[in-house]
């Protein structure tokens, strides 16, 4: 997950589902825009933009046409 901007800020959303055997959250482009935020797919990339249009999130589209963030800060 790609992190923009000069200060990062914590930001929470609630409602996400948890599928054990997947071992990840699943959130859905949906929930993003009902939560306020802008979701653009353009050039390989999803995009997500908060209420004032701050990027929040850039990631790649996988091989399988799957966009998956990663929220390990430590690579």
């Amino acid at each position: 997950m790609v992190l923009e901007g000069r200060q990062q800020e914590h930001k929470v959303m609630t409602n996400i589902y948890y599928i054990p055997k997947l071992k990840n959250n699943v959130v859905s482009l949906g929930q993003l825009e009902e939560n306020g935020c802008k979701v653009v797919l353009e050039n390989g990339f999803l995009c997500v933009l908060d209420q004032e249009r701050k990027l929040l999130v850039k990631a790649p589209r996988t091989g399988n046409r799957a966009t998956c963030l990663s929220t390990d800060q430590t690579g």
